[in-house]
C-alpha cells in the first residue's frame, strides 16, 4: 500500500509542476523517492520496480530543475502563459 501512495504522490507533484507550474514540490521528490525505495526494498514480488528506479536514477538529467526530464519551460506552463486560456483553464496545442 505505501507503494501505490508514494508512486501516487510522485504524479501528483509532477502534474503541479508540469502543469501547474508549482515548482514548490520538486523539493520533495528526493525524499518520496526515498521512501518509495525502501518500501520496494521490503518486498521481493517488487524487486523488478526497484530495479526500474535503479535504472531511471543512472539516467536522470543532472540540473535540478529538469529533475522531470521536462521538455519544456517553466514559463510555458505557468497561468499567465499563451497556453492557458480564460479563467486560468489550460488550453490545449
Amino acid at each position: 500500500m505505501g507503494v501505490q501512495r508514494h508512486l501516487k504522490v510522485l504524479g501528483i507533484f509532477a502534474r503541479l509542476y508540469h502543469r501547474d507550474g508549482k515548482e514548490g514540490y520538486l523539493k520533495d521528490l528526493p525524499l518520496v523517492m526515498k521512501y518509495l525505495r525502501s518500501a520496494c526494498e521490503r518486498y521481493i514480488d517488487l524487486k523488478p520496480l526497484l530495479r526500474l528506479l535503479d535504472e531511471l536514477e543512472v539516467h536522470k538529467p543532472e540540473s535540478g530543475i529538469h529533475i522531470l526530464n521536462s521538455t519544456r519551460p517553466l514559463a510555458a506552463l505557468s497561468p499567465s502563459s499563451p497556453a492557458y486560456g480564460r479563467g486560468g483553464k489550460r488550453v490545449r496545442p
